[in-house]
């Protein structure tokens, strides 16, 4: 009910806003103002049979999803103390001090005798030319 509701606001409000600006530019704000109100109820209005027509062709599963049906109804079981895992405790483990990783160092081939042919060849292997 509360989806109907907003949604015969929504479409209540848009119809007074486009009715107040057009009216507005023709007429005096009070005449557009009561133009306004007059659309916002009858848009109002028209949103009941709108919105239950919407819900009977598309189904009623669609609308309760959109009432916040979905996701609220959630079972959950408890599981007992004894099947829930233990945090070890620290004197069990075997106390070390902590050592940074230390990566074997990478160093450069140092060839003086590179041919342009091969690095063209190694490139167009790269990429799959």
């Amino acid at each position: 009910m509360a989806n109907t509701l907003k949604f015969n606001l929504l479409i209540g409000g848009i119809a007074f806003f486009i009715t107040f600006v057009t009216a507005l530019l023709a007429n005096v704000w009070l005449v557009s103002l009561i133009r306004a109100v007059i659309a916002f109820i009858l848009f109002f209005l028209i949103g009941f049979p709108v919105h239950w027509a919407y819900q009977q062709l598309f189904g009623q599963a669609e609308a309760e999803e959109q009432e916040g049906g979905a996701g609220q109804h959630v079972d959950l079981v408890a599981a007992d103390n004894d099947e829930l895992p233990q945090p070890a405790s620290p004197e069990s483990e075997p106390s070390e001090e902590f050592a940074p990783l230390s990566a074997p160092r990478l160093e450069k081939d140092k060839k003086e005798d590179v041919e342009p042919a091969d690095i063209a060849n190694i490139v167009r292997r790269l990429t799959d030319q």
